[in-house]
């Protein structure tokens, strides 16, 4: 007689959970891309990207922008990102069963330091070799995110911490074709981080096995009695019959959960017709297993964890290109393309139990393993303008999309097992914004901007890793400039959509096991960078 509170085994989904929990996707951009590499840039919201040209840092967006400058010029800057987000009522389903989970305490179910402060660097170098060519180099980190919401959390089982770290090497050209059209190109190196961290639910897989070994001992009992009972009735003056039975019942009342299955079959049995007497205990045994079952897993379940880690990093390469069109003099026009960057990480895959059962589980897995986990960056188009018609004053407007398009999902390779498959369907996205400056005498600039930048992530599958929503910018900035160098500081205030939580079990098969999640956040951000030019 078989007992299951769902179609599939809890044991069936431990090894592929711990990576699904592994491989889900926080940055203040959209995505887990990152604005933080000019200060400038801060300052007007993004708006001066592709288009503008106040510092070298201009080359980030359009490496065609740094054939303007003259002689030789470095730039150093840090922003410093300072998130706040709340993530409260929170809710999860035991997986394969669609019951609500009861053993989280009510502090794992809210979180309000799930993200940390970054400091990130930006270091660019341009060199003139002639009037019209010029070389340059950078340094920036342009895609990251970093959530950690601690092991005990509810969303646990959909991933607990994650680590993503990227640093870009760009080598570029500015080439000056006409008096007004200048165009760049440049290579870039990139370097690749990333830890993550989940949990599998191998405490519901434990109480399974042990309460199904309990209730098949049960109703083995249960059965016995039946059948030594009726063999008595049917011979009362049978003594061994009688021993037989007595001994059987006996057995029972022993047994705590075959008592409780033997009340339930009585009551079943009651005056039903004796043909059909064998049916009913056989139909009323497999139901009261079952539920018995569940009850155990439910009761027992998120007790028993085992923790999984993935660590690796790999360097790729891409390219970037721009143009930078004077239209007239009081307009310049500018059109950039970033490449994608595709890095085929490989690194450690570690298990570890929160209990000594939990413990001896992973170990019959295998400790450590290596995997591969291949993420790939979007690619990037930028448009640009930039006015410079009004006396002092430049007003800006910027439109990229960034096609996040191409990371539908997540494959993870192990040495050994199966690939497990995690499905984002992230979507193409538009960050569009309008910014100025204005020069309030020889050394003092002052910059503004607001923008918008959509979400690639969808309702059905935003990942706690990400918690990302369409979001707005409204920023300041300003700079002091004096011959042969100038600092730049900006400060942007990003306000998400509150996000929600509405992942599922059933979302797509591989996600089967995690059980669903709900929950709600409220997100801002805001970021401070301060930059120094100086000009050799």
């Amino acid at each position: 007689m078989q007992f299951s509170v769902s179609q599939r085994s809890y044991s069936g989904w431990i090894v592929p959970g711990l990576f699904l929990a592994l491989c889900s996707q926080n940055s203040f951009a959209a995505g887990f891309a990152i604005r933080g590499q000019s200060a400038s840039s801060i300052g007007t919201a993004g708006a001066s990207d592709v288009a503008g040209t106040t510092d070298i840092s201009a080359m980030f967006s359009n490496p065609a922008a740094m054939g303007v400058f003259k002689g030789t010029n470095i730039s150093v800057g840090a922003a410093y990102i300072m998130p706040n987000g709340e993530f409260t009522e929170g809710r999860r389903t035991v997986g394969g069963s669609g019951i609500e989970a009861i053993t989280d305490s009510d502090d794992a179910k809210k979180s309000d330091d799930f993200s940390e402060g970054a400091f990130l660097p930006a270091l660019y170098g341009t060199y003139e070799v002639n009037e019209d060519l010029t070389a340059g180099a950078s340094i920036t980190a342009p895609f990251g995110t970093n959530t950690d919401y601690g092991k005990d959390w509810v969303g646990r089982y959909h991933g607990t911490k994650t680590e993503l770290e990227m640093i870009n090497l760009d080598l570029a050209a500015s080439y000056r074709v006409m008096e007004n059209l200048r165009v760049g190109f440049g290579v870039q190196v990139q370097h690749a981080r990333g830890l993550i961290e989940g949990a599998s639910n191998y405490g519901a897989a434990r109480a399974q096995g042990i309460a199904t070994a309990a209730a098949q001992e049960a109703a083995g009992l249960v059965s016995a009695y039946y059948t030594a009972a009726a063999a008595y009735q049917a011979d009362p003056t049978n003594t061994t019959k009688g021993a037989a039975a007595s001994s059987a019942n006996a057995a029972v009342e022993a047994n705590a959960v075959a008592k409780n299955f033997k009340t339930a079959t009585d009551a079943a049995i009651a005056g039903q017709p004796a043909a059909s007497v064998p049916t009913i205990i056989s139909n009323t045994l497999t139901a009261a297993g079952a539920q018995y079952v569940g009850g155990q897993a439910i009761a027992n379940e998120g007790q028993d964890d085992v923790y999984a880690q993935y660590e690796g990093s790999d360097i790729a390469y891409g390219f970037t290109f721009g143009v930078l069109y004077t239209v007239m003099p009081d307009l310049d026009l500018g059109l950039s393309y970033r490449s994608q960057v595709v890095h085929k990480t490989e690194g450690d895959f570690k298990l570890s139990g929160e209990t000594s059962a939990a413990q001896a589980y992973a170990e019959t897995i295998g400790l450590k393993r290596t995997a591969d986990l291949n993420l790939p960056t979007p690619d990037i188009i930028g448009f640009g303008l930039n006015y410079k018609g009004i006396a002092d004053m430049n007003v800006y407007l910027s439109a990229s999309m960034t096609r996040w398009s191409k990371l539908r999902d997540i494959n993870v390779v192990p040495e050994t097992g199966d690939n497990v498959l995690v499905k984002l369907d992230w979507e193409d996205v538009w960050h569009v914004g309008l910014g100025g400056d204005y020069k309030i005498n020889e050394n003092v600039i002052l910059r503004a901007g607001v923008a918008s930048d959509n979400s690639p992530t969808t309702d059905t599958l935003r990942s706690p890793r990400s918690p990302d929503d369409n979001r707005r910018f409204f920023s300041l900035g300003g700079r002091y400039q004096t011959e042969g160098w100038s600092v730049d500081a900006g400060f942007l205030h990003t306000r998400f959509r509150d996000p929600t939580l509405n992942l599922k079990d059933d979302a797509y098969p591989e996600a089967a096991g995690r059980g669903d999640l709900s929950g709600k956040y409220e997100v801002t951000a805001n970021t401070f960078m301060a930059q120094y030019n100086h000009t050799i």
